[in-house]
């Protein structure tokens, strides 16, 4: 029978080093520059409008942004696991009660504007139902949404307005887009 120490030392040590260099690139990855806005708008004057206009999807279909350089998955997964988020205001959820969605702002003939989570709202104007960055799925990209609010499209009338502020995942969310295209959605 075969000595297991050498086996079980190595594996140790790879996961120990591979540990060591995990935590070294990760905090590498996270470490912010200060913002130079001077450099900022001289990076984006850099580049060619046309990339607005360009596919944002690579050969494999993931989406990429040709504006700014994307952090590293690892970076990005190394930083949602050190970081807390204390920007969101603790609430006891005993002091709230959950309501269930009858969609009755979509079909309804009154303005209103609704929030849908996240910076997701719905603008009823003039029978008009108007999607601002509809982010209606439970994840954007690898991160999972803290609060899921499920939606069901039926409810949505034909050829809704969508109106999207700008092409990161949490607001041009791939799920959301589809399901209102199949609505006739203008863009």
């Amino acid at each position: 029978m075969r000595n297991k120490k050498p086996i079980i030392r190595y594996i140790a040590a790879v996961i120990l080093t591979g540990g060591t260099i995990a935590v070294f690139l990760g905090f590498f990855g996270c470490a912010q520059p200060n913002f130079n806005e001077d450099e900022w708008h001289k990076t984006t004057k850099s580049y060619s409008t046309d990339l607005l206009y360009a596919e944002h999807r690579d050969k494999d279909g993931r989406f990429f942004n040709p504006w700014l350089k994307m952090p590293s998955l690892f970076s990005l997964a190394f930083r949602k696991m050190v970081t807390k988020n204390t920007s969101l205001p603790q609430f006891d959820a005993s002091e709230f009660q959950h309501i269930e969605n009858d969609y009755s702002y979509l079909g309804d003939r009154n303005n209103s504007i609704t929030f849908l989570g996240h910076a997701s709202f719905v603008i009823q104007l003039d029978n008009a139902a108007i999607f601002l960055d509809p982010f209606l799925s439970d994840r954007a990209g690898i991160v999972a949404k803290e609060i899921k609010i499920p939606f069901n499209y039926d409810f949505v009338p034909s050829k809704p307005i969508v109106l999207i502020s700008h092409n990161h995942y949490d607001h041009l969310d791939i799920q959301s887009v589809e399901s209102l295209i199949k609505k006739d959605a203008i863009f």
